[in-house]
């Protein structure tokens, strides 16, 4: 067995750490700086999802029930667009807490996005929790622990993101 030069691993190493600070890894970022800790203010929705605030601000009750609001409606959506879904599968997907961020957006790949997925944690910026970015990411949940994605379709070909998607002016 021949063994690897110690520069070699070091500049392996650095690599590395620089890909980690590199746009294509944003994700790995956000999830890092924003995951939930111990100490991480959240409320649990009564059908069982997790709410984490990791907005750097106390969120009041009303903003809490806005959030509440969204979940329930996305609820509703998400089960209407796919009837199928099965008792585990609903269970997996409730069980991953929704993160919320700072006001703004988020960048991945110079693509400015309005909510991302870690397949482990959903995070949604606070201006832009809303009942699409919700069933947008639990499309993408659904598709990878359901087996019929890998990595819970990236590039959005499954026809779920068209039929799940949310038009706000239906209603005029």
């Amino acid at each position: 067995m021949q063994r690897v030069p110690v520069r070699y691993g070091l500049s392996l190493f650095l690599v590395v750490v620089a890909f980690l600070f590199m746009g294509g890894c944003g994700v790995i970022r956000i999830h890092i700086r924003h995951f939930p800790r111990a100490t991480s203010e959240f409320r649990t929705h009564p059908i069982g999802v997790r709410a984490f605030n990791s907005s750097e601000r106390t969120l009041s009750d009303a903003w809490w029930e806005f959030i509440f609001d969204d979940i329930d409606r996305a609820e509703r959506r998400f089960r209407s667009c796919v009837p199928s879904e099965t008792a585990e599968l609903r269970t997996i997907r409730l069980a991953i807490p929704i993160v919320i961020l700072p006001a703004g957006s988020v960048e991945l790949d110079d693509t400015v996005v309005y909510g991302i997925t870690t397949l482990d944690a959903i995070f949604l910026p606070s201006n832009h929790v809303s009942e699409q970015n919700l069933v947008h990411e639990w499309v993408h949940v659904y598709l990878y622990y359901s087996g019929k994605r890998y990595s819970g379709d990236y590039f959005h070909r499954n026809e779920l993101f068209g039929k799940c998607s949310v038009s706000y002016y239906s209603s005029f």
